[in-house]
């Protein structure tokens, strides 16, 4: 699923490198760990997360369509 994500945004987005998306993922991807790290009420012991990539998608569309954002919401 990460993988469709990360695609689908790549491709939706042609400025867009797959270094520049590398980079926006590492960069989200440890903060949002951050984040989780210090959620005591964890469902499992897995530390990578699918979450990463949607954010950066949902980020981007709410930059483009705050509306269609606010849907999904």
């Amino acid at each position: 699923m990460a993988i469709v994500q990360a695609a689908a945004y790549i491709a939706n987005n042609p400025s867009c490198t797959i270094e520049q998306y590398l980079e926006l993922f590492q960069k989200q991807h440890r903060r949002l760990l951050e984040e989780y790290k210090n959620n005591v009420q964890k469902l499992d012991s897995y530390q990578e997360t699918v979450y990463t990539t949607w954010n950066i998608s949902f980020e981007h569309l709410n930059e483009e369509s705050p509306e269609a954002a606010r849907f999904l919401l």
